[in-house]
């Protein structure tokens, strides 16, 4: 990546998601690795609060070679919605994912 400070990879299709079922050949997850390069899950939260726990867990537990930078929540649209999402990270001993989730939000941008 030469001499940048930051660079921006997106994946296709799903994070684990390749050439097959049966590796993460072709995925953005061998690419991730590939380059060292941590990965931010953008998770679409519509109608999600608790559950959103669940499917980060999976994401991040699924494959330990890769390293998470952080989550981001999308299609959130209220305030106590938001809240409350965070909360159930909190509670779900995920809370290191709400670091950057309130560095947005507290910052006006969401």
């Amino acid at each position: 990546m030469g001499n940048t400070d930051i660079a921006i990879v997106e994946g296709v299709m799903g994070l684990y998601d390749g050439r097959d079922g049966k590796s993460d050949v072709g995925s953005t997850a061998e690419m991730a690795k590939l380059l060292s390069a941590p990965v931010l899950l953008v998770l679409d939260c519509w109608a999600l609060a608790r559950s959103a726990a669940a499917i980060i867990h999976g994401y991040t537990t699924f494959d330990p070679a890769l390293k998470f930078a952080g989550v981001v929540f999308n299609k959130v649209l209220t305030c106590p919605t938001k809240s409350f999402t965070c909360v159930c990270l909190f509670f779900t001993k995920l809370g290191h994912f709400l670091s950057l989730f309130q560095a947005v939000y507290y910052s006006g941008v969401m």
